[in-house]
Order: structure tokens, then C-alpha cells, then sequence
């Protein structure tokens, strides 16, 4: 006798959720990095624009408050980026979780019925060998 788990489809299914929920969760995170890593990058290049002198004209003074407040703006848009992207990396880990969970029951489900089978194949082995000891001891007398 084989044992075959009677929801191995469903199984089959939330191992392959689980698998789509992971990725998607490691995509959100690199997206997450490369923006900490753009918000950094731009935080330095700020500060290094304050280090520099500012004996210029007043052209020069304009076009460098121009791109200070562009590099301001950007920031500002990175940094709400960054606060969306937490909010959905905090969803889809609680998707992910869901999944987990839903894989961690039919897993338990398939446990469950194994050690069931194993135990009436074991059941129907013992009364078969009853059966052949109370053969052979009528056989003997």
C-alpha cells in the first residue's frame, strides 16, 4: 500500500503562493534599498554643495539655490517614496505570513494523515500476523 495525500493539489498550490508571496517581498525590499541608497547619494551631495563657497554672482547664487531646491524637492519625493514602500513591504509580509500559515496547515494536515495510514497499515499488518499464529497453533493441535 502507497500513501497519497488526498489534498496534494492544494498543497502543491500554497507552496507555489508562498514562493510568489517571498519574491514579491524580496522585489519590495530591493526597491526599498535602492531608494535608501538614492536618499543617501543625494543627502551627501547636499552637504558637499554647503562646503563649497558661496563668493559667487548672482546669476551663479540663483542657479545654485535652483538646484538646492530641486535636490530639496527630490528628496522630499524620495523620502515619501520610501514611507509608501514601508507601508507595502509591511502588507506583503503579512501576506506572506498568511501564506506561511496556510502552506503550515496542510503540511501538518499531510502529517497527520501519513501517521494515520502508517498506523492502520501497521494495525492491519499485527492482525495478519495474529491471524497466521492462530493457523499455525490450530494446525498444531
Amino acid at each position: 500500500m502507497k500513501f497519497s495525500f488526498r489534498f496534494a493539489s492544494v498543497l502543491k498550490v500554497r507552496r507555489y503562493q508562498k514562493r510568489k508571496e517571498k519574491q514579491k517581498l524580496g522585489m519590495l525590499l530591493n526597491q526599498k534599498r535602492m531608494i535608501e541608497q538614492q536618499i543617501r547619494d543625494l543627502k551627501k551631495k547636499c552637504q558637499h554643495a554647503f562646503e563649497q563657497p558661496q563668493k559667487q554672482s548672482a546669476l551663479a547664487n540663483r542657479q545654485y539655490y535652483a538646484q538646492k531646491h530641486s535636490q530639496h524637492e527630490r528628496l522630499t519625493q524620495l523620502k515619501k517614496q520610501h514611507r509608501v514602500l514601508g507601508n507595502k513591504v509591511e502588507e506583503q509580509r503579512g501576506k506572506l505570513t498568511e501564506a506561511v500559515k496556510k502552506m503550515r496547515m496542510m503540511e501538518k494536515l499531510k502529517k497527520r494523515e501519513k501517521r494515520a495510514f502508517v498506523e492502520r497499515v501497521e494495525h492491519m499488518d499485527q492482525l495478519q500476523q495474529n491471524e497466521i499464529a492462530i493457523q499455525r497453533y490450530n494446525s498444531d493441535y
